[in-house]
């Protein structure tokens, strides 16, 4: 009779510890999967995420949902082995809610895309789908902390607490909730008057955006060298471009070092140069007043440390004989 009890508690063992491994399958392949939908959602629509921060924050925050959403997914639709009560029932379709909510609102301003720091008072453009988002993000934000301030208000009565901990959404003693709370509220009470008193968590002051994005692609540069000097800001910069063009005069003037002062906040003006494999025989300051340090095929050959013949000799040598077996296979 012990026999057959221990042989039935070591079968029911086997099937809960099986069905737990389905169970975490299913919740791993349904949290990543929706974590890469998003994160795909967002490589696709880079540009335009990169320079809206607010549609940013929203898909972060709605990623952070997601793990949470998958598991109540599959304790509700999936795996129905565990039933639950009224109160759990009502935060977890809550929750199902409240992420659907955060969905619909970042699908929409992925649609159609608001800057918000360029909206004018007493401007009647797009007002419609502006009042749109902004109640949605407003709705979204209520939902949140009317998610959290209901389970924080069932946790301190006895009788719902049974409820939620049947649920795992409750442990620990009512007064910890109390506590959680006011620790959250005093931590960001004293973070608004550091923030305030000391000027914290204000941007540096930075340049005017450039009204390009991808369209400038290199905007002429094709090397940036580098020297530092001692670690501290301010050190040499060269903005190189490079051409194998015969006329390679037309390239003096694609390096603009004042777009590109736009683009990046030198704490030291750059200088920009062009390389090119000619030798320059005429107009050398002319052309260097336009097109910088010019980098004709004698100064970039002075440029190399001073080596011996033989050794020079035997590199190329070997290099070439590298280069002809490569080529064999023409043949």
């Amino acid at each position: 009779m012990a026999e057959k009890s221990v042989e039935k508690e070591v079968s029911n063992g086997i099937a809960v510890v099986k069905s737990l491994k389905k169970e975490t399958v299913v919740f791993l392949a349904l949290t990543f999967g929706l974590t890469f939908l998003l994160n795909f959602v967002m490589w696709l629509n880079y540009e335009l995420i990169a320079e809206r921060m607010e549609l940013f924050s929203l898909a972060l925050q709605f990623q952070m949902l997601l793990p949470a959403f998958s598991a109540i997914v599959l304790n509700l639709f999936v795996s129905k082995s565990k039933p639950f009560s009224r109160k759990p029932r009502i935060l977890f379709y809550y929750f199902l809610i409240l992420t659907a909510l955060y969905a619909l609102t970042f699908a929409l301003w992925l649609i159609n895309p608001i800057d918000i720091a360029s909206i004018q008072i007493g401007s009647t453009e797009n007002l419609g789908l502006t009042v749109l988002m902004g109640l949605l993000s407003l709705v979204t934000t209520l939902l949140t902390f009317g998610w959290i301030g209901l389970i924080f208000f069932w946790n301190l009565k006895s009788d719902s607490r049974k409820e939620l901990k049947a649920a795992k959404l409750s442990f620990g003693k009512p007064s910890y909730y109390l506590l959680f709370s006011l620790f959250f509220f005093g931590y960001f009470l004293l973070s608004t008057i550091l923030n305030w008193g000391f000027n914290l968590g204000s941007p540096p002051a930075i340049r005017d955006k450039p009204e390009f994005t991808h369209y400038a692609k290199d905007e002429g540069v094709d090397v940036i060298g580098w020297k530092p000097i001692d670690g501290r800001a301010g050190q040499l910069i060269l903005l190189t471009q490079c051409t194998i063009e015969k006329k390679w005069s037309d390239s003096t003037q694609k390096i603009d070092l004042d777009t590109w002062a736009n683009i990046v906040n030198f704490t030291t003006k750059p200088q920009k140069a062009l390389a090119f494999p000619y030798v320059c025989h005429s107009q050398w300051k002319t052309l260097s007043t336009k097109g910088g340090i010019l980098l004709d095929r004698l100064r970039l050959v002075s440029l190399f440390p001073m080596v011996s013949t033989l050794y020079l000799r035997k590199k190329i040598t070997n290099w070439s004989t590298l280069q002809i077996g490569c080529l064999n296979w023409f043949d």
